[in-house]
Order: structure tokens, then sequence, then C-alpha cells
């Protein structure tokens, strides 16, 4: 894939993504949008196809930290690679500016203004429920909507713990081992990031998919990305963009 169809890629997604709380589905190219947060019912987490069976650890022995990559963005909401073996890295900036990592370090000049090209607001991509549903939960108070038509979260969260969720990827690398197997998540208002499994470390299919959250930061995560070795990163809406980095405890 050239940069210029990265490049495509990154406009279609800017046109999706410009919402303040966006998410990235747990696998690639796989955007999806929150929900506004109502009373005392439920933020659902994004559905993540199936791991890869086996690796990683379970999520009570996995241990996150961020190092700091690369800063100086606008509202970032969506980083890709650019899947032509050069390692470079494309953000999408809210207002419409594509930047390139390149080398290890931001380009000055953008690569691609779209501002004129996006468009903000409303729900878009599957359909997640919103206003119908919010998670598996009726949105409005004893009323039996239909299921058929709308897509359900395999994990979710009450109010009171989170907001507005920030869909992630299941991790596929190999820098982190620990981590294999494990859908990151996040929730842009409180900042914290979370885990679901969906298989134990062995490979075995659990009856109900481990969920927890793993770190608390200060962050705006707006979005996860992958570099083409599938190693991951965390999309700061504040302007930064993070390196995951993980461990067994």
């Amino acid at each position: 894939m050239t940069l210029a169809t990265a490049v495509r890629r990154s406009i279609a997604a800017a046109t999706v993504l410009a919402a303040l709380a966006v998410a990235g589905g747990c696998a690639r190219a796989t955007p999806v949008v929150s929900a506004p947060p109502t009373s005392n019912v439920t933020t659902s987490a994004v559905s993540p196809p199936s791991a890869t069976p086996g690796g990683g650890v379970e999520l009570t022995r996995l241990k996150l930290r961020l190092e700091p990559a690369w800063s100086g963005f606008a509202q970032p909401v969506y980083l890709t690679n650019s899947g032509d073996g050069s390692g470079r890295l494309l953000v999408v900036e809210q207002g419409g500016l594509i930047k390139v990592i390149s080398g290890g370090a931001v380009v000055a000049r953008p690569y691609l203004d779209v501002s004129k090209a996006i468009s903000t607001g409303g729900e878009r991509g599957q359909n997640w429920g919103w206003n119908v549903w919010e998670g598996t939960h009726p949105y409005r108070a004893g009323a039996t909507p239909p299921r058929s038509g709308f897509t359900f979260p395999v994990a979710e969260y009450p109010h009171p713990q989170g907001e507005s969720v920030t869909g992630g990827y299941v991790y596929r690398g190999a820098r982190q081992p620990a981590l294999v197997g494990t859908c990151l998540y996040a929730d842009f208002v409180k900042g914290w990031i979370g885990g679901v499994r969906l298989d134990s470390p062995d490979g075995t299919p659990r009856a109900v998919p481990e969920n927890q959250v793993l770190l608390k930061t200060s962050t705006k995560p707006s979005s996860f990305g992958v570099d083409q070795d599938n190693e991951l990163y965390l999309v700061d809406y504040t302007g930064a963009v993070w390196t995951v980095v993980a461990s067994a405890k």
C-alpha cells in the first residue's frame, strides 16, 4: 500500500473520527463513535474480534505504562501506518491536518489539509444502538426495544466508572509479549486504559470475557493506533502520542 493510499484511508477516517469522543474498534479500520453519557446506565466497550489464540498473561497480572513518543499535535484523533514498509506514521488532527512521522520525528510541514472535506457530529459506522440501546441496556428505563439491526458489545462498564469509550486494538505485536491477546480500550473522560480478553493465555475460550481497568492516566485518549510491526500507541487528544509498554507483574 502506498502512502497516498494510506492518506486516502486517513481522510475517510477523519470524516468519521472528527467528533470529540472517538474510538477505534478492536481491529484495524473499524471506527466506533461512542455515545454521549446519560444517567446510571452503562457505557459499552467495543466488540473485539477473536484474538490470536493463546499468549500474553491474565489481566490481573498485566502491568501497563505509557512512554512519550511524539507531541505538538492539535487535537489528534487518529494514527495509522503508511503500509508501505517505510515505517512512516500518519496522524490525523481533528481540524483536518494530516501529519507524517518519519525517521522517528514529526515532519514540520503537514502532508495534507482535508479540513474542507471532513464533517463532525452524529454517530457513524456500525449501529451501536444509540439512543435506543446503551451497551446491552435499553436507553430508556422500562423500554423493551428490538435487538435486530444493532451491534452489541462483549464488555461494558457503568457510568460512575467512565463516560465515553475509546476503542482500541487486540495486540498482535512482538515487543510486548505480556500484552498478546488483550484488546485495549480507554475512557476519554476519565483517562484510564482498560483491557478485554476473550480467551486465557493457554488459548482456552472464556465463557465471560475478562475485563478490567489496567492503568489510570491524565491523558484524554481519543484513539489507539499501530505501526507496521503492530506495536501499539495511544493517541492523546491534548496533543501527544504515547507508546504502550506492558509487562507481567
